[in-house]
């Protein structure tokens, strides 16, 4: 193939992977099986060719880089910035893995799914219209020169495509990435699909859209967030399966079941609480779990989990009131974020143009992502994050440009409430989060405090000072009156605990109880008789799901259970007791209590 070898001999982008290029110091990090090479022409034409040209980082090295007949000089630093950003914005989209042997189908180094035609003349991602063409093949490119064995052996096949394997919003996502990352201001270039290009004007055709992400980007990010809590829950799960924990697991199946007999649609946080207080109750009168703290903590962030991804539909979003807070908060975000600047809230202007704030800002929306309330707080925590290291950065570059010494070592931890609460306040109006008031209430009321770490405490704080600065604020283009733009008092400080959530009791822990065990279960999941065996192992979803294991299903015609001669008679302990046996003592409670109320009256 002439234009095959004829791009092998002239292609930027297999340039810059073999050694010397500036990519080559990035490929352990991009695992592969096939690499897909954009041909010359078209990497000319988007923009990429410049920034592939350039040599591999080496320390206190300058290069030159022109970009549209503007030269720039790079320090070694720069130099790592648009390295990586090559190899995360560019080189990922271009590395394929493939699903099995002999497969069509591969994951890309993003996590996008696709496939290439039978013929290997055109490849396509899932869930994109339109596919690119393949105008060569067969091109062998030696990439291992070092002792490590990263690569594959024998080189990388490269297919030759049509165009770089991108659409058109994420070409421009990842060359304005690159013109932040050397410093090029992004003025006529197409906006970041995730925000507000660093230092642009709020009036900015992207502030306030919303943000839409393919079903592979959402589960790649999952991955990502939730690994560690994944593995956890995991655990938990294994757990469950042990007989030691039928106890627990009769709890939750039957506060669950309750739950669904429910006719109120909204359930509240008081019965989610009670429910993990007692089926941990339980865990502790297990005496292999009795002295394990971190079993018991695995034990109940699974259950505060698996119960909220259960009731997620009943307990997200379905009070009026909080929809019509929503509502209202989201319309004036959209609103402000055209007219409110970075000085009207005295926020440092410098953070609008760091390369991590777009990331910020996604991370804020991100937190649609997840059904769980830890799953949602890690997002918001994540934000917080990368917002204390963009204000750090912010501040030490300020302080070096004021500094008489600029060689001088400063402290860039140097800053506290008064320079970090107005920059998340900005991040806020900037990213315009849909959901954002329903997901702070829903994580402020779902997620336990007793859990968090004192970092975790101040994010959630923080969140909440947000929420109540924009619902409260008010400037001349909304109409109202102004008060001064005073930013609100900042959260406690890092070591105390977070605010309380109060809410009002609905009812009685006795009538929670009662209702936990009202109506009749269709089956009742029991453990096999005989001897335990700790282990041995049942399916969890067994018993969460009436499907498989042991079912016991009660006759068309239910004996009544003597409630005297069972706890009398045959001693049984209440940690004994089946569902059925539990509503029968109860109901004979309800009894007892009904003639004792008659005979006074």
């Amino acid at each position: 193939m002439n234009s095959a070898a004829s791009e092998e001999q002239t292609n930027v982008f297999l340039m810059a992977i073999r050694p010397g290029g500036i990519l080559y110091p990035q490929l352990q990090c991009a695992p592969m099986e096939v690499l897909c090479c954009p041909r010359q022409s078209s990497l000319v034409e988007t923009g990429f060719a410049p920034y592939l040209s350039l040599p591999a980082p080496v320390e206190n090295s300058v290069v030159t880089l022109s970009i549209n007949e503007t030269t720039f000089h790079l320090t070694s630093t720069q130099q790592e910035k648009v390295s990586q950003v090559l190899r995360e914005e560019f080189l990922v989209y271009h590395t394929l893995r493939f699903a099995s042997v002999a497969s069509s189908s591969f994951v890309t180094g993003r996590g996008h799914k696709g496939e290439f035609s039978s013929d290997l003349k055109s490849i396509a991602r899932f869930g994109r219209i339109g596919a690119c063409a393949v105008i060569g093949d067969s091109i062998t490119v030696q990439l291992q020169q070092r002792e490590e064995r990263t690569l594959p052996d024998g080189g990388v096949n490269v297919f030759i495509l049509e165009e770089p394997f991108m659409d058109a919003s994420e070409r421009q996502n990842s060359i304005a990435a690159l013109k932040r990352a050397v410093g090029c201001s992004d003025d006529g270039s197409p906006q970041n699909a995730l925000g507000s290009s660093g230092g642009a004007s709020p009036s900015g055709p992207m502030q306030g859209r919303e943000w839409r992400y393919t079903r592979e980007a959402i589960e790649s990010y999952r991955r990502g967030v939730s690994k560690e809590t994944d593995e956890r829950f995991a655990e938990f799960q294994q757990l469950m399966k042990k007989p030691m924990c039928f106890p627990i697991v009769k709890t939750l199946s039957g506060f669950l079941e309750a739950v669904d007999k429910r006719d109120s649609l909204q359930i509240k946080s008081s019965h989610v609480t009670h429910a993990i207080t007692l089926c941990m109750n339980q865990c502790r009168q297990i005496p292999l779990l009795l002295d394990d703290w971190e079993k018991l903590r695995i034990i109940e962030e699974g259950l505060e989990k698996h119960i909220m991804t259960k009731l997620f539909k009943r307990t997200f979003g379905v009070c009026p009131e909080e929809q019509k807070c929503e509502t209202e908060l989201s319309e004036k975000l959209h609103r402000l974020s055209k007219s409110v600047r970075a000085q009207d809230l005295e926020a440092l202007e410098e953070v609008e143009s760091h390369s991590c704030w777009e990331q910020a800002m996604y991370e804020l929306d991100a937190m649609n992502f997840f059904k769980s309330p830890r799953g949602k707080f890690l997002c918001s925590l994540r934000a917080y994050q990368q917002l204390t290291e963009i204000v750090r950065d912010t501040v030490a570059e300020i302080k070096k440009a004021r500094s008489k010494n600029p060689n001088k070592a400063l402290d860039a931890d140097d800053f506290g409430a008064n320079e970090f609460l107005p920059c998340f306040l900005l991040l806020v109006l900037r990213a315009c989060p849909r959901n954002f008031y329903l997901n702070v209430q829903y994580v402020k009321n779902f997620h336990s405090p007793d859990r968090m770490t004192p970092e975790e405490s101040y994010c959630l704080a923080t969140l909440e000072s947000a929420v109540s600065f924009w619902q409260s604020y008010s400037n001349a283009s909304t109409g109202t009156a102004t008060p001064a733009c005073a930013v609100p008092a900042a959260p406690a400080p890092v070591s105390s605990a977070p605010v309380p959530v109060v809410e009002p009791q609905l009812q009685p822990q006795a009538n929670f109880l009662d209702s936990l065990f009202t109506s009749p279960a269709s089956s009742i999941i029991i453990p096999t008789s005989g001897p335990v065996d700790l282990s041995s192992s049942y399916n969890f979803d067994d018993f969460f799901n009436g499907g498989g294991g042991t079912v016991l299903t009660p006759p068309k015609k239910e004996n009544k259970i003597n409630v005297t001669r069972l706890l009398l008679d045959d001693k049984k302990s209440f940690d004994d007791l089946s569902v059925a046996e539990l509503r029968a003592v109860v109901e004979e409670a309800r009894c007892l209590l009904a003639e004792k109320r008659n005979a006074r009256s």
